[in-house]
């Protein structure tokens, strides 16, 4: 199954007692394929999709029970895209960084959750000892 010249990736997950259907929606192919994986070592069945514009269609068609939005460096929130995908199913945005009036848009959206990616104070440590003993 392909979409958006992204192979879907469908797994079964066991969650507690249920089987989880999650739509992941991604710019980034490379962090769609890498959550996607985390996902399905955890259990959760996963569809990746590249095409936010695809989004909404994948949900209904797929019947997913929640919805991971991820939003990549320079992409900013779309609030018309998390309401009709909360429309489908739950949405958990996933970024690095929301603005306050982000977040209120996003739960005026119908967005359930928001998870912040972070980088790890010891990768930090590492990058900065890099670049430092770099120059």
């Amino acid at each position: 199954m392909s979409n958006g010249g992204v192979e879907a990736r469908l797994t079964t997950l066991e969650h507690s007692r249920f089987h989880l259907r999650a739509l992941l929606v991604t710019h980034d192919e490379g962090t769609g394929g890498l959550l996607a994986r985390i996902l399905e070592r955890r259990g959760a069945l996963s569809v990746q999709t590249a095409s936010p514009a695809a989004a909404a269609a994948e949900a209904t068609r797929a019947g997913v029970d929640v919805i991971l939005l991820d939003l990549s460096p320079g992409i900013p929130f779309d609030a018309a895209l998390s309401a009709r995908l909360a429309e489908r199913a739950p949405v958990i945005v996933l970024c690095s960084y929301l603005t306050s009036e982000e977040r209120a848009r996003a739960r005026e959206a119908g967005v359930a959750a928001i998870h912040l990616k972070h980088i790890g104070v010891d990768d930090l440590r590492r990058h900065i000892d890099t670049v430092c003993n770099q120059a």
